[in-house]
């Protein structure tokens, strides 16, 4: 009789305690999982998926006491609390006020954004920070790059209540993780995993729905539009819509943002040149104290869009070389175009890609 009182007790006790040997752990895949089935040139770059799984299609529901582990690449699992999400987001303006330096085109000429206000890396994004416990409402819990984290990135729910996590680089990648006392009853880490697996093929499916309802070459269009990028807040694909374009000599072409989650840009010219400017003018932070700063044209251009489009002429910068600022649906930064505009005054064939995602390429030809 003893050995079963004592035996309830300590089962009494366990389902008293919210860390109890009946706490269960969850798994969550920040982006599709790398054993996700992916067409050859999404598995190539072409797509990213920018959800939860589970926690974005529909809440995760778990217990008071259970564990979820974040996992992924290029994103973060951050529960905000009363912090803003400017804190944590990857790109912010220096706070010691700094300006670019200058840098010379092809002509010898700096260029026009030279002590101009400069914007660097947040290091916070990459940066774990708060408690691996929820105990409040109120605590910033943020994994920093769980790319960085191979183990991935656990929290254990102490506190009632629903939770949203975001992405800290993209800002429409939501989840919602709702905790709930034992009386209530929940799924179990396997059937969320099922329930799981099921989204990410959804997500594939429409996207694949979009990639091929979207242009691939057009020829002399009434308007001359390229969307730059696609998708809605749940994935992007990488890549310009129309990528191969035709146009009459004097046609003003606008890139319209297509991508919720993804910045994107249009730099024009010669590939080589541009991967060797990257290199002095986009210093992605390698550790504490290394140079940090973004990439001046994504906020500024090559040249100012002086009283509308820029013009290309085939000569820009002594080499045929212009880029434009970057455009962005779902911008969390005041002031970022959803749209910018090249008139191409001078018959040829260019090539231009994303100077952020450079596997995006596409040409325009020009011509009398």
């Amino acid at each position: 009789m003893r050995t079963t009182r004592v035996a309830f007790a300590a089962l009494a006790a366990a389902l008293a305690l919210p860390g109890s040997a009946f706490a269960a752990t969850y798994k969550v895949s920040a982006g599709a999982p790398a054993n996700a089935a992916l067409p050859g040139s999404f598995a190539a770059g072409l797509y990213d998926a920018d959800s939860y799984y589970p926690g974005t299609h529909s809440t995760l529901k778990i217990h008071k006491g259970d564990r979820v582990t974040f996992t992924g690449g290029f994103h973060t699992a951050t529960i905000l609390g009363s912090t803003k999400p400017s804190a944590v987001g990857i790109i912010i303006p220096d706070p010691a006020h700094g300006t670019y330096g200058p840098v010379n085109d092809q002509n010898g000429t700096p260029f026009y954004w030279n002590g101009l206000a400069k914007f660097i890396y947040n290091p916070l994004t990459f940066t774990p920070a708060g408690p691996n416990t929820v105990t409040n409402k109120t605590q910033l819990h943020h994994s920093g790059l769980l790319g960085q984290s191979p183990k991935g990135y656990t929290l254990r729910f102490n506190r009632a209540g629903t939770f949203t996590v975001i992405c800290a680089i993209h800002p429409g990648m939501k989840a919602k993780i709702q905790v709930l006392s034992r009386r209530h009853r929940v799924l179990s880490p396997a059937r969320v995993a099922r329930q799981a697996r099921a989204e990410v093929r959804a997500d594939i499916k429409k996207a694949i729905a979009l990639d091929e309802s979207m242009p691939r070459s057009v020829g002399d269009p009434h308007t001359a539009t390229v969307t730059v990028g696609a998708g809605p807040s749940r994935f992007s694909l990488f890549a310009f819509y129309p990528d191969a374009l035709s146009v009459k000599v004097g046609t003003t072409v606008t890139f319209k943002a297509g991508s919720v989650n993804e910045p994107h840009n249009i730099g024009i010219g010669e590939v080589n040149y541009q991967f060797g400017l990257l290199g002095q003018i986009d210093l992605f932070p390698t550790g504490p104290g290394s140079p940090d700063q973004v990439n001046p044209m994504l906020f500024y251009g090559s040249d100012p869009p002086a009283h509308g489009p820029r013009t290309f002429n085939g000569t820009n910068h002594g080499n045929a070389f212009l880029a434009t600022n970057v455009v962005w649906k779902g911008s969390p930064l005041p002031g970022i175009a959803k749209q910018t505009q090249v008139t191409f005054t001078a018959p040829g064939t260019y090539t231009y890609m994303c100077q952020i995602h450079p596997n995006m390429v596409g040409t325009v030809n020009v011509h009398p």
